[in-house]
């Protein structure tokens, strides 16, 4: 074998394994999405979406989290929730 091809069969290797971590990686972070505590929770529901003819129900996964913020004017602490759609009829976004 070649130098050239040497090094090609090389590269070739590592972007392989590069596919799998990504995937692994990918995988670990749905994991974690879907974890639910007092920190985080996800949450699935039908919504409808469009107008007149395009109008349709799709399922909706959501993650919830709550986020404090002061208020520089009276000091005092505003709890806000904040979500984030993860998942649109079982395809992960």
């Amino acid at each position: 074998m070649k130098k050239r091809e040497q090094i090609q069969s090389k590269i070739n290797s590592n972007l392989e394994k590069i596919a799998s971590l990504n995937s692994e990686v990918f995988e670990l972070r749905k994991q974690a999405l879907l974890l639910s505590d007092d920190v985080q929770w996800f949450e699935e529901k039908k919504e409808t979406i469009g107008r007149g003819k395009t109008k349709r129900e799709v399922l909706i996964g959501r993650i919830h989290w709550n986020e404090d913020f002061k208020d520089e004017d009276s000091g005092e602490i505003i709890t806000i929730e904040r979500q984030q759609t993860v998942r649109i009829d079982g395809e992960w976004l």
